[in-house]
C-alpha cells in the first residue's frame, strides 16, 4: 500500500495520471478500481520520464538517463541513490563529499576533459507503453527496455533507416562487498558496505578494441586492448576511452576524481568474454558518452569534437629538438649548437633538464624546503647571460624549453604556498587542481616566460589524474598574449523537450547537423576519381558559424586578443583534452635497446589512437644500462630515421650518459644517414605544417595507423603496427632490426610510389601485397599513394636551394588537392596566406589559386613553384619553374606533346624516318 501511494503521488506526467481524481471521496469498490488503474499507469510513468535531452529510466538498480549530448554523441548517465549521511566522527575524513553534485540530474558531470556544451542536437523520443523508449537523433538512435532489460545503439544509414550496432541484454548491475569497520566506529553493525556498479556492453566475438592508451614499461605491446584502468604514470597512460570495430566509440566520465594524490579514475573497462565487456565504477554518478563510429577515423574526429580540437602549435614544434639531461656537463648548449650549425644540421629547439634553473636536483630537499634551492630562477652557470642567452637563440630561430616538476623546493616558496593550502600534506607537491593555487603558480612562472622561455617540458606529474591538464593551463597563462583556454565546466544543454504520451512524441527541434563521413566514392570515370582515405570532414558542429572556409577558421581567434600566442608543451603523460592545449606527449622513460625501438612505434600509434595529436619518443632512450658506454651507432641511426617522421622529433639521454646527439656518432656514414633523414624532414616542412593545420581545422590526424586510411582492411592491417601514415598520403616503414638488409612492408590496396629525391624511374607497387624492400644504412622506406600532392622545400641533400622555391610532387593516378599554409608560425589571427593546388588526373593539369597576404616575418615565403609528375614505370617529368603569383597552372599533357614533337623532329628521328 505504501509503494502504491508513493507511485500515485509521484507521477511525472499529469496527462496520464490525474491526481485530483485520486483525491475524490467515492465508494470503496470504485476506489479500488481507480487505485488499480492508477497503479498500472504509474508503473509506466515511473519507467520512462522525459528529460530535456532524452529519457530517464527507473525501475532498475539505479535510475539511468539515455540522452543526446553533442552532435554525434549519446549520453548514458547512471544516478546511484545518494549515500546515507556519514557519522560525525567521519567529518574529518579526506573523502570529498560530492553528494549534491553527483546526484543532480539537471547538470552534467564537471570534467576538464570535456568541452562545454552550448546546446544539444534535436531528437525524437518514442515510448512504447511498458516496453521500451528510443531517443532518435540525426546520427542514430539509442533505446532502452523497461526495468533496464536491454539497451541498444543504432547508426543512421539513410532517411528512416537505422542499423543496430549494439544490442545488449544487460544494462546495469550492482554489487556489494563488505569489510570490518575501523576502530572507534559505532557499536552494533561492524561492517561497511562498498558498492560498485557494472555497465554492460555486448559486441561481436570478432570485435577489436583500440584507443585507451598504453603503458610503455610493459613488454610485447599491441595497438589493440582488452582492458583499461585510467591512470597517469611516467611510463605512459591509460584512459576511459575506447573504439570498437563493431562501430562505436565510448568514453566514461566519473565525478569523484578531483583528488590531490590519486593519479587514476574510479572507472575501469575490461573485456570479460569474446562477446561482452564491462565498465565498473563506484557508488557515484557515471556518464558514458557513446557514439556510432563506423571506423577509427570517424571515432577520432568525434572524440576530438568531444574533448577539443588539437591546437595549432608554433612552427618550431615541427623542428628538431636538441635535448639531454645534463647540460651542466660538456659539451655546452652553445658548443653543440655551433657544431650542428657548422654542419648545416637543421635545429629548431633546445630542451634542458633541471640544470637550467637549479644547480642541483631536489631529490634530497626536505619537506620544509631548502633556502638555497631555486624554483623560479635561471641558473646562469648553464644559461649563460640568462635572458640574453634566450635572445641569442631567438636571433637564430631556435626556441628554448626546460623541464618543470609539480613541486617546490625553496623554503620561502613552500611556506607561502602552504599558507594558501596549495601543498599536498606530507609532500612538497603542488596542488594544481585549485584555481587559486594555479594562479599563484602562474604568477611565479611569468619570471621565466618573460625572460624568454618558449615552452616547458613537464615531468613527474603523476600526482593526480588531472595534474598534467591543469598544470598546462597554469603554464599557458604565464605566457603573455596566449590563446584563451575554453571553459572546461560542462553546463546543462539548452534543448527543451515536450512531454511524451504512452506511444510516440517528438521534442522541440534545435540545431540539426550532420556527422562525419570517412569514405570517398571513386567512380570508374577517370576524370572524377579522387584520393580516398583520410578525406572526411569533421561534423558541422565543429565549424565556426562565422567560418566560410578552412582559412577563416584557421584565422579565427577569441575577441579577447587580436594575435594570440600559440601554445606548446612536452609532457610525460596524457589525459584526454590535453591535445587542445598544444600538449605533445612522450613515451616516457624507455631503455636504449633494439627491442624498445621496435616497440616505440606501436606505443606511438597507441598514443595516436587514444587522441594524442603530437606523440613523441626520446631518440636513443633515456634509460641506459651502462652510462659509460655510448649507444650503438647503428641503433642510434635507425632511431633517428624512425623519429624524424613522427610529429615531434626530440633526442634525449640520461644524466651522466653519453648524449644522443646527431654528432655523437663517430663514423661519417652514420652521420650522413642521420643528416639525410633530417634533410628529408626539413624538406617536408610545408607538407607537415599544412597537415598540422588540417589536424585542427578538419580533424585529420597527421600521424596515424594504416587502418585509419584503409578501414576496410582493418582485420589485416592492425597487426602491422610498425608502419604508419604521415600527412596526406605518405607511408613510413622504418628499419627496426639490427643488421637488416631487407624490410617486409605491407602495402594496402592502392598504387604506391617510392618516395625519392633522386628523380629516377618512378617504380610503383600495387597493393594489397607484402614486399621485401632492400635497405642500406641511409635507407628510410617511404612510399606515397597515388593521388597525393607532396609539397617540399629544399630537395637537395648537397646544396642549398632558394628558400622561395616550392616543389610540388604529383603522384598520379587520382585527382587530388593540397592546401599550403603560410604565416609567422607563432601567432593566430594575424596575416596569413593559403595556396590551393589541384591536380586533374584526366587532363594532366596542375592548377593553383592563392589568397591572403603574409606578415613581415613569415615562416615560409614561397614565390616560385617547380612541379614534378610521377607516373608508373616512367621517369619523372619536371616542369620549368614558374612564378606562383595569384594563380597559375602547369599543363603536363602539353609538355608531353612538346617533348614528343621535339623527339620526332630531332636529326636522329628524321634519319630513321628516311630509312
Amino acid at each position: 500500500g505504501r509503494d502504491m501511494m508513493m507511485m500515485m503521488g509521484s507521477c511525472p506526467t499529469p496527462c496520464l495520471c490525474d491526481r485530483r481524481l485520486q483525491r475524490r471521496r467515492i465508494g470503496s469498490n470504485t476506489l479500488l478500481v481507480i487505485l488499480f488503474v492508477s497503479f498500472c499507469i504509474s508503473l509506466v510513468c515511473a519507467e520512462f520520464k522525459p528529460t530535456e535531452t532524452g529519457v530517464l529510466v527507473t525501475g532498475g538498480v539505479a535510475p539511468v538517463e539515455f540522452a543526446v549530448f553533442r552532435e554525434g554523441w549519446f549520453r548514458i548517465s547512471v544516478f546511484p541513490p545518494p549515500p546515507p549521511p556519514q557519522p560525525k566522527h567521519h567529518h574529518n575524513s579526506t573523502t570529498v563529499n560530492n553528494t549534491e553534485d553527483q546526484h543532480q540530474r539537471d547538470n552534467l558531470i564537471t570534467s576538464p576533459m570535456l568541452l562545454p556544451v552550448d546546446n544539444s542536437p534535436s531528437f525524437q523520443l518514442n515510448v512504447v507503453e511498458g516496453k521500451n523508449a528510443s531517443v532518435i537523433a540525426e546520427y542514430g538512435a539509442i533505446a532502452v527496455g523497461e526495468n533496464l532489460s536491454f539497451w541498444e545503439l543504432e547508426r543512421k544509414l539513410g532517411p528512416g533507416q537505422l542499423s543496430t550496432i549494439i544490442r545488449s541484454s544487460k544494462v546495469l548491475n550492482k554489487t556489494s562487498s563488505f569489510s570490518k569497520r575501523t576502530e572507534g566506529s559505532d557499536s552494533g553493525n561492524n561492517k561497511l558496505s562498498s558498492i560498485a556498479y557494472t555497465f554492460f556492453v555486448e559486441h561481436s566475438s570478432e570485435a577489436l578494441f583500440f584507443g585507451p592508451g598504453i603503458l610503455t614499461n610493459e613488454s610485447n605491446p599491441t595497438v589493440t586492448a582488452s582492458f583499461s584502468v585510467p591512470i597517469i604514470t611516467e611510463f605512459g597512460f591509460l584512459t576511459s576511452y575506447v573504439w570498437c570495430s563493431d562501430g562505436f566509440a565510448l568514453f566514461a566520465v566519473v565525478p569523484d576524481n578531483f583528488k590531490e594524490s590519486i593519479p587514476s579514475l574510479n572507472v575501469t573497462w575490461r573485456r570479460i568474454s569474446n562477446s561482452e565487456s564491462i565498465w565498473t565504477f563506484g557508488d557515484t554518478r557515471a556518464d558514458f558518452y557513446i557514439a556510432p563510429a563506423s571506423n577509427v577515423l570517424m571515432a577520432t574526429q568525434l572524440f576530438w569534437m568531444l574533448t577539443g580540437s588539437p591546437a595549432i602549435v608554433p612552427s618550431f614544434a615541427l623542428s628538431f629538438f636538441l635535448g639531454r639531461s645534463g647540460w651542466d656537463e660538456p659539451p655546452t648548449i652553445t658548443d653543440t649548437l655551433s657544431q650542428l650549425a657548422n654542419l648545416n644540421f637543421p635545429t629548431g629547439s633546445v630542451v634542458a633538464d633541471y640544470e637550467w634553473f637549479s644547480p642541483v636536483s631536489d631529490e634530497h630537499v626536505p619537506l620544509a624546503g631548502d633556502a638555497n634551492f631555486s624554483d623560479f630562477s635561471i641558473n646562469t652557470n648553464v644559461i649563460i647571460g640568462g635572458a640574453k642567452f634566450f635572445d641569442q637563440l631567438h636571433s637564430r630561430n631556435i626556441a628554448f624549453g626546460g623541464i618543470r616538476w609539480p613541486r617546490l623546493g625553496n623554503t620561502k616558496c613552500l611556506e607561502e604556498a602552504r599558507l594558501m593550502g596549495c601543498i599536498i600534506p606530507n609532500t612538497r607537491h603542488y596542488n594544481m587542481l585549485s584555481a587559486n593555487c594555479r594562479s599563484w603558480y602562474t604568477n611565479e612562472t611569468k619570471a621565466l616566460t618573460q625572460a624568454g622561455v618558449d615552452f616547458f617540458w613537464n615531468s613527474e606529474g603523476n600526482i593526480s589524474y588531472y595534474t598534467y591538464m591543469f598544470w598546462n593551463m597554469a603554464e599557458i597563462d604565464a605566457f603573455d598574449n596566449h590563446i584563451p583556454i575554453p571553459t572546461t565546466t560542462a553546463t546543462a544543454p539548452t534543448t527543451t523537450t515536450t512531454s511524451t504520451t504512452s506511444t510516440t512524441s517528438t521534442t522541440t527541434p534545435t540545431t540539426t547537423t550532420t556527422t562525419p563521413t570517412t569514405t570517398t566514392t571513386t567512380p570508374t570515370t577517370k576524370s572524377s576519381r579522387t584520393t580516398a582515405g583520410t578525406t572526411s570532414n569533421p561534423p558541422k558542429a565543429l565549424k565556426l558559424t562565422s567560418a566560410s572556409s578552412v582559412a577563416s577558421k584557421w584565422n579565427h581567434v577569441s575577441p579577447l586578443s587580436s594575435t594570440p600566442r600559440r601554445v606548446f608543451s612536452i609532457n610525460r603523460s596524457f589525459s584526454p583534452g590535453m591535445q587542445r592545449l598544444g600538449a605533445a606527449v612522450t613515451t616516457g622513460r624507455i631503455p636504449s635497446t633494439w627491442t624498445q625501438l621496435q616497440e616505440s612505434v606501436t606505443q606511438l600509434l597507441s598514443y595516436a589512437l587514444s587522441g594524442v595529436a603530437f606523440p613523441s619518443v626520446d631518440i636513443g632512450g633515456d634509460l641506459t644500462k651502462d652510462p659509460s658506454t655510448p649507444i650503438e651507432e647503428q641503433l642510434l641511426v635507425r632511431w633517428y630515421q624512425m623519429a624524424f617522421f613522427t610529429p615531434i622529433v626530440r633526442c634525449n639521454s640520461a644524466r651522466g650518459s653519453f648524449p644522443h646527439f646527431p654528432i655523437s656518432v663517430t663514423s661519417s656514414t652514420a652521420y650522413q644517414a642521420i643528416y639525410k633523414a633530417a634533410s628529408i624532414r626539413s624538406a617536408l616542412f610545408p607538407t607537415l605544417y599544412s597537415a598540422m593545420i588540417h589536424q585542427n581545422t578538419k580533424l585529420q590526424p597527421m600521424f596515424r595507423p594504416l587502418f585509419m586510411d584503409f578501414p576496410e582492411e582493418i582485420e589485416s592491417l592492425y597487426r602491422f603496427d610498425t608502419q604508419w601514415m604521415l600527412a596526406s598520403g605518405i607511408m613510413v616503414a622504418p628499419v627496426l632490426d639490427k643488421g637488416a638488409t631487407l624490410v617486409p612492408v605491407q602495402f594496402p590496396e592502392s598504387v604506391w610510389y617510392f618516395f625519392q629525391f633522386e628523380l629516377s624511374a618512378a617504380g610503383a607497387i600495387v597493393g594489397p601485397t607484402t614486399a621485401l624492400i632492400e635497405v642500406l644504412e641511409d635507407t628510410i622506406p617511404m612510399f606515397v599513394r597515388e593521388g597525393t600532392l607532396v609539397a617540399l622545400g629544399n630537395t637537395s641533400l648537397i646544396e642549398a636551394q632558394s628558400p622561395k622555391l616550392l616543389h610540388i610532387y604529383i603522384y598520379s593516378g587520382l585527382n587530388s588537392t593540397f592546401t599550403l599554409y603560410e604565416d609567422d608560425g607563432i601567432t593566430l589571427g594575424g596575416l596569413s596566406r593559403t595556396t590551393l593546388f589541384a591536380w586533374d588526373d584526366n587532363f594532366q593539369i596542375l592548377s593553383w589559386r592563392r589568397q591572403g597576404s603574409l606578415p613581415a616575418s613569415p615562416t615560409t615565403d614561397f614565390e616560385f613553384v617547380e612541379a614534378v609528375l610521377f607516373e608508373r614505370n616512367s621517369t619523372p617529368m619536371t616542369a620549368n619553374v614558374r612564378n606562383i603569383g595569384q594563380q597559375g597552372f602547369v599543363d603536363f599533357s602539353a609538355l608531353k606533346r612538346a617533348k614528343s614533337e621535339a623527339s620526332s623532329d630531332s636529326p636522329i628521328a628524321r634519319h630513321g624516318q628516311r630509312k
